[in-house]
């Protein structure tokens, strides 16, 4: 009995024996914090210099009168109160929720869709995944040429095709009614294919013994899609629809290469508003003010969403 005593007390007292000492464990989770430190001090100085120092530094600025010239004067928030009266900027700010809303829904449907049927043992199956990716690799700029061409109203293959069935053509970009849904479908256009991969990523993930049983009580295709698949999906669906709302309300590069604002000021959204008062207009200032109020509008959105769609259980 002492000696059955005598190893539990040898037991506990000996860092070997499989629990770690008090002051090992105190020293632990701080040996390698130095090198943790080190390694994220390149993302953290990135994201210093290029998010928060000009974040911080818009936030001052929209709080003065500035045109880049003369020294800043004080306005305090006078700016944002002109934002709230300003029918431009509003006019704006509501094309570009249109052209998220388009461009958002379009994209979830067709990512999801595009996933779905290539989640299929098809032949080729890698070889079209990789073909509907490819957009998403290219930059807005090189993009924007392209499709620029491809409208163009002599040159361009829509043109060409038009001509090949005697059919009238009007090149979409000089049209004040066209423009902007032209924009709208090469947005599609470039974002499917990342978020194809995204709900593949999705599908993929979802364990095929829920498809087995489902099938074994009878449910067919479409019903196991949208009792099992959609549901368990949903996650994904709130991080697909949250990125790209971000991405559609900051559309800029498409309008400044395209149509530059036109026809008719059709085209023009508000970031490129924001662009054309501060480097055109030289009112930095109120510009300044546009930029955080529009950042605010995004953030309001987004936690909408988490608010709406968030759920700790998805079956």
């Amino acid at each position: 009995m002492l000696r059955e005593r005598g190893a539990v007390e040898v037991a506990r007292t000996t860092p070997w024996a499989g629990e770690v000492p008090v002051w090992r464990r105190l020293r632990l989770p701080n040996r390698y914090a130095h090198w943790g430190m080190i390694f994220i001090l390149p993302a953290l100085i990135f994201f210093l210099a290029f998010r928060l120092i000009p974040l911080g530094s818009a936030a001052w600025v929209s709080l003065h009168e500035w045109n880049l010239i003369a020294p800043m004067k004080w306005v305090g928030v006078a700016n944002y109160a002109r934002a709230v009266q300003d029918r431009d900027f509003l006019i704006a700010m509501g094309r570009s929720f249109l052209y998220a809303g388009v461009v958002v829904s379009g994209t979830v449907v067709l990512g999801l869709l595009a996933a779905v049927l290539l989640d299929q043992r098809l032949r080729f199956t890698a070889f079209y995944r990789a073909v509907y990716f490819s957009p998403a690799l290219m930059s807005w700029v090189v993009i924007s040429i392209v499709w620029l061409v491809m409208y163009a109203p002599t040159i361009g293959p829509f043109a060409n095709l038009a001509a090949l069935l005697s059919v009238p053509y009007t090149p979409p970009l000089t049209s004040a009614i066209g423009a902007l849904p032209a924009i709208m479908i090469m947005g599609i256009w470039q974002a499917l294919g990342f978020y194809m991969v995204v709900f593949l990523a999705g599908l993929q993930a979802i364990p095929a013994f829920l498809y087995e049983a489902a099938s074994i009580d009878g449910a067919g295709s479409i019903r196991s899609f949208w009792t099992i698949t959609l549901p368990l999906l949903r996650p994904v669906t709130l991080f697909a629809i949250v990125n790209a709302t971000i991405e559609a309300l900051q559309v800029f590069v498409q309008v400044y290469i395209m149509t530059n604002g036109g026809p008719a000021e059709r085209t023009v959204v508000v970031v490129f508003f924001i662009y054309r008062l501060g480097f055109y207009l030289r009112e930095m200032g109120y510009a300044a003010a546009l930029g955080i109020t529009l950042l605010a509008v995004v953030l309001v959105i987004t936690l909408v969403y988490l608010r709406l769609i968030r759920t700790e259980q998805y079956y």
